[in-house]
This record gives C-alpha cells, sequence and structure tokens, in this order.
C-alpha cells in the first residue's frame, strides 16, 4: 500500500504566505501554504516547483517573499483559504507587505493567532 502523500489534518506545522512583488496575470498577488519544513518549501517554490501558481509568478519575472508564517495545521489552512475563496478575497489582510483590505473574521483570526515570523527571504528575479 503507497503511503499517504497528504499530512494528516492535525498535523503541526507552518502555515506561510508568500506576496509576489506584483500581481500575476491571473490578478493573484499572495500564496498560501503548509510545510512541515518552510526553508525546503520555500526553495521549491523559487524554483518553479512548489505550486502551479507560484511556477506562474516565477515565469512572469515576479520576485516571492515569504511574508509571514504561523503555527498551524493543514485543516487551518484549508480554512483559510476557503474563506478566501468564498468572496473571491485576496491573503492582503494579513499580509505585513500590504494595506490591510480584507480582514479575517474573528473565528479564523483567533484560530491562526499571532504571527511567528515576518518577511523572511526574499527572491531576485
Amino acid at each position: 500500500m503507497a503511503a499517504n502523500p497528504y499530512p494528516d489534518d492535525d498535523a503541526v506545522g507552518t502555515i506561510y504566505l508568500l506576496h509576489y512583488s506584483g500581481r500575476t496575470k491571473q490578478g493573484r498577488q499572495h500564496y498560501l501554504g503548509w510545510s512541515s519544513n518552510t526553508e525546503a518549501r520555500f526553495a521549491q517554490h523559487r524554483s518553479g516547483w512548489g505550486s502551479g501558481e507560484t511556477k506562474k509568478a516565477i515565469a512572469e519575472g515576479l520576485k516571492i517573499t515569504q511574508a509571514q508564517t504561523w503555527k498551524g495545521t493543514p485543516l487551518l489552512e484549508r480554512r483559510l483559504k476557503e474563506w478566501s475563496r468564498k468572496g473571491w478575497k485576496g491573503f492582503a489582510g494579513i499580509c505585513p507587505l500590504c494595506p490591510k483590505e480584507d480582514v479575517l473574521p474573528p473565528d479564523l483570526a483567533n484560530a491562526l493567532g499571532p504571527p511567528s515570523l515576518r518577511i523572511r527571504h526574499q527572491h531576485a528575479a
């Protein structure tokens, strides 16, 4: 039997927010993800192998900055993405590099808690 490639919903790791130096052709300026190893995961994003979305941003010549991290689970990461998709909101409200636009609802803000890191890496295009 093959191992499950996805972590358990309650696995403890890091939720991270990537900020692009501009908007992608799809109008996005952020990527939210979860990892048990943010250093390795950010290296994947920088090289164009992290996700389809960050691969497109790199191909468009955008810089990627790891702007914020929080301790969290894959379940909380999915809740944040669901909130964003429901109202076509971005993640500017939790990005220290952006003007505050859409603010998280109190239940999500409380679940996310305080950030554990701000602006860690900058990728030169």
